[in-house]
């Protein structure tokens, strides 16, 4: 599977509600990223948004309420420029 692929393959999420698209405003957000501090993803989801900020280059740190969700998130995403994940 491809990591575009992989953008939309939904995870069992068990914290609350998960969108299966980015975020509309996902370009004024990567804009905002100055190079040096991380972009942060607060209530990560499925990770749509990060992985799209990860894929052109930023640095995000992604958070997530649920330990469960949060470890499925680091074990599907672990293949590639990771981003860093933290129990909000």
């Amino acid at each position: 599977m491809t990591p575009s692929e992989r953008l939309f393959e939904p995870l069992q999420h068990t914290a609350g509600f998960a969108f299966h698209a980015c975020n509309p405003l996902i370009d004024e957000w990567i804009r905002c990223w100055d190079g040096t501090n991380p972009l942060l993803d607060i209530g990560c989801g499925n990770c749509i948004n990060t992985l799209k900020a990860v894929q052109v280059g930023a640095t995000v740190t992604a958070t997530e309420l649920d330990r469960t969700s949060l470890q499925q998130l680091q074990k599907k995403h672990s293949d590639q420029k990771k981003p860093a994940f933290c129990l909000s």
